[in-house]
């Protein structure tokens, strides 16, 4: 294998996993962020966003694992550790983006009151008749 054809297969690979990932994620994560926007709009908005950000930042971590000048001096033997240090560095990056959003989440629920902790309801003394 080349190394154009390499970088291609652990960068695809790794971005397929990340893919895969958000679609296995889609309806709970998306149902989360409905429900702590109050908007099905701004959940879908933040839900599309999150998604992108997620698959983006894999890809960048992939593409970043090797320096252009890397490759000048490609070998056919050094494919199998090249598609791997490309497909790890993917994956550190997909985990990244998966804490950064779950950072976020968890910072967005905190922040949300929650319908249980709305104010007591007063007690009256009983009134004599």
């Amino acid at each position: 294998m080349n190394a154009v054809n390499t970088l291609f297969f652990a960068v695809g690979l790794a971005t397929a996993l990340a893919c895969l990932i958000v679609l296995v994620l889609r309806r709970s994560f998306q149902g989360l962020l409905v429900e702590l926007c109050r908007s099905e709009v701004h959940g879908t908005f933040w839900y599309l966003l999150a998604c992108v950000a997620i698959i983006l930042t894999t890809l960048l971590g992939s593409l970043l694992a090797f320096a252009p000048g890397e490759f000048s001096n490609w070998k056919e033997t050094g494919a199998l550790d090249a598609s791997l240090a490309i497909f790890r560095a993917g994956v550190i990056g997909l985990v990244l983006a998966l804490g950064g959003v779950a950072l976020a989440a968890l910072v967005s629920i905190a922040q949300t009151p929650s319908p249980r902790t709305s104010a007591p309801t007063p007690i009256h003394p009983p009134t004599n008749a």
